[in-house]
């Protein structure tokens, strides 16, 4: 089984360009799940190994690659 990031379109600089434009929710959708991630894991910081480390970067990075490639699903491509 494999895993990582999959965006139906690359996160290009063009692309991140345009998100000051969008709006990012962090109450609902993948945006909650986000800030319920870094907040159980700033609330529980002993819990965890230094090799938990990065696993957990991994799955923070995706999870923030998921919010910003939902916040330009409907943006046109290529702008």
């Amino acid at each position: 089984m494999s895993t990582g990031t999959h965006s139906p379109r690359p996160l290009t600089r063009r692309s991140i360009d345009r998100l000051p434009s969008r709006r990012l929710t962090a109450y609902q959708g993948i945006g909650a799940l986000l800030t319920q991630m870094l907040s159980q894991l700033a609330a529980d910081t002993d819990l965890y190994k230094a090799s938990d480390g990065p696993r957990l970067e991994r799955v923070v990075i995706d999870l923030e690659s998921a919010v910003l490639s939902h916040a330009l699903d409907d943006v046109p491509p290529y702008w």
